[in-house]
């Protein structure tokens, strides 16, 4: 197989002029907008467009369930997903990338990393993150068991772009992170916004 320019070549044995035909006729059929055709044991199609990396997102609750769907949602629509059950690990994991946006719960069992020191909700850790090089310019979306005004007002104090009350509506929270990281919006997510900012 040879790369030339933007075009991928694939080299076969000199095939049989029936097969070179049939299989023109197939591509023509298939994607009859492009150039490419088998000939003298060449078939050659334009390279699908690279569209960069894609969007981190750094998942912080201590519930497994949790973890465990949200990220097969953001895979699936696309994102690079890492999970982190406590502060200590979400800490850790921003150390060692630099996540786009991180969903974070509010409430974690005691750290033992952290003991002697005053217990972490998941306020204290948006805080101490936002100083860290790597979550400077990180997203954060509050996802949490409790629906109270003090934690939506206090979420919206420390600069959360979104409040999301478990159980989480998938569909509205990847139209927010394609907002938030300035992706495009299907109409259908953003008619289902309403409600979702903080």
């Amino acid at each position: 197989m040879k790369r030339k320019q933007d075009k991928v070549v694939l080299e076969a044995p000199t095939p049989d002029r029936g097969v070179v035909n049939l299989v023109n006729r197939l591509w023509a059929f298939l994607a009859p907008s492009r150039e490419s055709k088998l000939s003298e044991g060449k078939m050659s199609f334009p390279v699908p467009e690279q569209r960069g990396r894609p969007k981190k997102v750094l998942i912080v609750d201590d519930d497994a369930v949790v973890r465990h769907t949200t990220s097969l949602k953001l895979r699936t629509a696309g994102y690079e997903v890492s999970t982190a059950v406590d502060c200590s690990e979400a800490i850790k994991a921003v150390g060692q990338e630099r996540p786009d946006a991180i969903l974070l719960d509010l409430s974690f069992p005691p750290d033992d990393t952290y003991a002697s020191l005053m217990p972490w909700d998941g306020f204290r850790l948006m805080s101490w993150l936002r100083g860290l090089e790597n979550a400077r310019h990180t997203r954060f979306v509050i996802i949490t068991v409790s629906n109270s005004p003090q934690c939506r007002q206090q979420a919206q104090a420390s600069g959360a772009v979104a409040f999301f009350e478990k159980p989480v509506d998938h569909d509205r929270l990847l139209a927010v992170l394609k907002k938030e990281l300035g992706e495009e919006v299907p109409d259908a997510a953003r008619r289902s916004q309403a409600g979702i900012a903080v």
